[in-house]
């Protein structure tokens, strides 16, 4: 995350993204946990967690809906005009791949 983060306070029940929402923006855990579910179950995420990447590089739409399951505070970084920026080379190529077999890996998992 780079100094154009933006800082967002979220309350208990409040919603990051929604699944179907475009994914331009990449979001860093500093407080709180959020749940996301998944067709096995919820998964939660806690401070430190990054969510939205997956959605943001690979797809372009959220697939899930991340939801505050505490008082929580996320960074957040638009990453559009970066990934625009980078469409097509080398190093959008090798990140597109390895995140695409993380995500073959564990379908659904990542956020």
């Amino acid at each position: 995350m780079q100094e154009k983060d933006t800082i967002r306070h979220l309350k208990k029940g409040d919603i990051l993204y929604k699944k179907g929402e475009v994914a331009d923006s990449i979001y860093l855990i500093t407080q709180g946990e959020f749940e996301i579910s998944h067709v096995d179950g919820a998964v939660l995420f806690r401070p430190g967690d990054v969510l939205g990447i997956f959605d943001a590089i690979l797809r372009g739409t959220y697939t899930k809906t991340a939801v505050a399951t505490t008082k929580a505070q996320v960074r957040f970084s638009s990453v559009k005009k970066d990934l625009v920026a980078i469409e097509g080379t080398l190093t959008h190529k090798l990140m597109h791949s390895f995140l695409l077999a993380k995500d073959t890996e564990t379908p659904g998992y990542w956020s």
